[in-house]
């Protein structure tokens, strides 16, 4: 697509500089400072941009050097609501000025349709609003079952620069632009190897750039050739990205592998992606040691840590150590990259997978493009253009196998942001965020759940003017949330009592984001609260590169996943065995149905399962279930699969379930479990020892343990309104926690239904041989466990 024509009108006399910038011309503005700042040798802070006259999407935009003194008088007009006459000053961008009238309307930013009054120019005849912008658009559906598509631009975009559609363009241009700014931040060892060092030091851009063109130039002197599968596996670290870099640009497939994956699995994807070499951490070798001679493509190990190789591998060629391939590239000719086209193949993910054995996701380099310019335009329009390259920091912890953490880190490479990586232990994950002092912190329910469990059980324990502040600053915060207040100040209370919650996060925290599963309204607020950031929460898929939905930034409530990304079109779609429909009053619902340049190409070498999952038109089947709010905004209430029938004939949804119990303190984990042939739920518990004991200490509760736990789930389950079938009548509880290396859940932290079914099959049987009682547990009590 050619991109608009940009005249600079220049200062002090200097002729007028044209420039073209490729991109799509609706979001021009955002890539034309850069553009313009760089031709025009002026600090991108002095210029203004604004479109012709004569043109509604801008083809031809003006950018003048001027004082910022002049203002202009808009139309705001709300989608719900009648328009407000607003006089702003000057804007950099169509964000910014949105993110004035936010303040100024208490009205979310996004909510604001931008139009002139009377035209009102400015001194120099041009004017700088920008044209008609809308939230989210409907596309009506002529076929009988779906709904319309929802878009949050005309047309789904896959890329802001027609000039960079590639990862491999992509990074080499921030590379080049970010040269001297910190990339990779690691805490290093020290030199007894005892303990990490209580700072990050870092690898710039410039560092990085250098080692994937070694490392590219010392695989392909093994032998390895563009299109080869290339294997990643080891927790997060510098060496996991550069691996990862290194593929996207020197045309490398990359496979990933969760590091908790067991010697079965690994033997299983090696084979079935035909991977010719795996790049491991030490701690991985023993895993691949028991697979290798099953493996016939696998080639060569290599590894990311310089310690004594394993004896079995030593003097056999099959094993390299990564700085040894750099050091041999070093010496190599080597190139700028391998020339790459957007259709083209650069990763298959392996999906965890709930069941049965592990999918290949293919994505192209089109479709990580795609995800990444959506999350970085979407940032943009909330503001949050004033993180510094070179400055800002984020942290990073969640799997980058999985694609959620990955196209984070695409985001913060094209914005020239530093990634920190942690120690490798999340027992000691908030000691490194306290060093680092992150500005962006990604993560998921689990996760959150854990901090708000920490902080209100801290909250709880502490004196009675220490809990009467903390509800006072609470309440008032809440208050303004709920008046749409973009950035709420409870003044005073709120450096008294929430800048200590705020320093355990290093105290720079501007930004916060979920994904990965539902969050509860409740806790997103809490987190927004008690942090001083702002918090977004997303919807996505590997199969469509983690990119779906994302809340805007200046939205004040949550319990949604918020509106389309640009790249893609959202649509739900009837599913009458479920009475969820699109033309249910008020809320259609229906399955969400996903289509866009971010969706991924197939399932490596499973044609029938891609035709089952992507229909002829394009559109991917997510298995979820959403429904539209009037405001456009999406919200997950269910899954396809996970769901059944009791014996009454009842549907349930145990997802939603386990999260309602899950709110309760007392409780750690909890599967629950229903039987089509019978007419109640049953569940097994894992409880939080330390939290019953605290609490029957501190309150001198009399009952038993068990007793306590039921009086609690019973007060969420009225309180979340669960009706009386949705309740569990039984219970067991165990000790062991379900974790990804017990096999139930999978490395993004989902629970493995069938196999928790499997594990508990006997207590299962159990409980439904005790007949049915009113939440009532079958073990001989908690307390004697404690």
């Amino acid at each position: 697509m050619v991109g608009p024509s940009v005249v600079i009108a220049a200062v002090d006399g200097r002729p007028p500089i044209s420039v073209t910038v490729g991109g799509h011309p609706a979001f021009a503005y955002y890539e034309i400072r850069r553009a313009v700042a760089a031709a025009a040798s002026i600090p991108v802070e002095r210029l203004r941009i604004a479109p012709a006259s004569d043109v509604s999407v801008p083809q031809k935009l003006t950018c003048s050097v001027r004082n910022r003194s002049e203002s202009a008088t808009v139309s705001v007009e709300p989608f719900i609501g009648d328009a407000v006459p607003v006089t702003v000053d000057h804007a950099d961008t169509i964000a910014d000025l949105k993110f004035l009238l936010a303040g100024r309307t208490k009205l979310p930013a996004e909510a604001h349709v931008l139009t002139l009054i009377n035209g009102s120019p400015l001194s120099d005849g041009t004017c700088p609003i920008p044209p008609r912008l809308r939230l989210w658009y409907e596309i009506p559906s002529t076929v009988p079952g779906r709904g319309p598509a929802h878009r949050s631009v005309p047309v789904p975009i896959g890329s802001l620069d027609s000039a960079h559609t590639t990862l491999a363009s992509v990074l080499q241009r921030s590379f080049k632009e970010c040269a001297s700014f910190k990339f990779l931040g690691t805490r290093d060892w020290n030199d007894e190897h005892t303990e990490r060092r209580h700072s990050y030091s870092w690898q710039s851009y410039q560092d990085v750039y250098k080692r994937c063109r070694n490392f590219a130039a010392g695989l392909s002197g093994l032998g390895l050739q563009p299109g080869d599968k290339v294997g990643i596996m080891s927790v997060n670290r510098a060496e996991w990205a550069i691996t990862d870099f290194t593929c996207m640009m020197f045309g490398f497939v990359a496979v990933t592998l969760y590091d908790t994956f067991g010697a079965d699995v690994i033997e299983y994807i090696i084979n079935h992606a035909d991977v010719k070499a795996v790049v491991v951490s030490q701690n991985m070798l023993p895993q691949v040691s028991k697979c290798r001679s099953k493996c016939p493509s696998l080639k060569y190990v290599v590894l990311m840590d310089d310690l004594p190789i394993d004896r079995a591998f030593k003097g056999s060629g099959f094993t390299h150590r990564l700085s040894q391939i750099e050091r041999e590239g070093s010496s190599r000719p080597s190139s700028a990259g391998v020339p790459t086209k957007p259709e083209d193949i650069v990763s298959i993910c392996y999906t965890s997978g709930t069941t049965g054995k592990p999918k290949g996701v293919i994505l192209s380099h089109g479709n990580l493009v795609a995800a990444t310019a959506a999350l970085n335009l979407h940032l943009l329009q909330g503001g949050t253009q004033r993180l510094q390259p070179g400055v800002d920091t984020t942290i990073s912890y969640l799997p980058l196998a999985h694609i959620y953490e990955r196209i984070a880190q695409l985001s913060a490479l094209t914005r020239g942001i530093g990634i920190g990586y942690y120690s490798g232990d999340t027992a000691t994950l908030l000691d490194d965020v306290e060093i680092l002092k992150p500005t962006v912190f990604p993560g998921v329910p689990r996760v959150w759940q854990r901090i708000y469990d920490k902080v209100t059980a801290q909250v709880n324990e502490s004196g009675w003017v220490t809990r009467k502040l903390f509800q006072a600053a609470y309440d008032t915060k809440l208050s303004a949330l709920k008046a749409n207040a973009p950035n709420p100040d409870s003044g005073l209370l709120d450096s008294l009592v929430f800048k200590k919650i705020s320093n355990k996060f290093g105290g720079n925290l501007t930004l916060m984001v979920s994904g990965g599963a539902p969050l509860s309204a409740r806790i997103a607020t809490f987190m927004r609260i008690c942090t001083r950031s702002a918090f977004i929460e997303g919807y996505g898929l590997t199969e469509t590169c983690a990119m779906t939905t994302l809340t805007p930034l200046s939205d004040t409530d949550y319990g949604h996943v918020g509106i389309p990304s640009s790249c893609c079109e959202v649509m739900l779609v009837d599913v009458p065995s479920m009475n969820y429909l699109t033309t249910d009053k008020p809320y259609p619902r229906g399955e969400i149905w996903l289509r866009g340049p971010n969706v991924f190409l197939g399932y490596y070498k499973q044609p029938d399962v891609t035709k089952e999952s992507i229909t002829s038109d394009g559109w991917f089947k997510t298995g979820d279930v959403g429904l539209w709010r009037p405001d456009g905004r999406l919200q997950v209430i269910d899954r396809v699969k996970n769901i059944f029938k009791l014996a009454q004939g009842e549907y349930i949804r145990p997802e939603h379930i386990e999260g309602v119990y899950k709110m309760s303190p007392f409780i750690t984990n909890i599967f629950v479990y229903g039987d089509s042939l019978q007419t109640y739920l049953v569940a097994v518990i894992v409880p939080n020892k330390e939290e019953i004991v605290k609490y029957t200490s501190t309150h001198g509760f009399k009952g038993d343990s068990r007793a306590l736990l039921e009086k609690d789930m019973r007060k969420h389950a009225q309180k979340e309104g669960l009706r009386g079938y949705e309740q569990v009548r039984r219970f067991v509880l165990v000790d062991e926690d379900f974790t990804v290396e017990n096999g139930l859940l999978t490395p993004s932290l989902k629970l493995k239904r069938h196999d928790a079914k499997i594990r508990f099959e006997q207590q299962i049987k159990e409980m439904y041989s005790a007949g049915e009682v009113s939440t009532a547990g079958t073990t001989a009590g908690l307390q004697s466990k404690l």
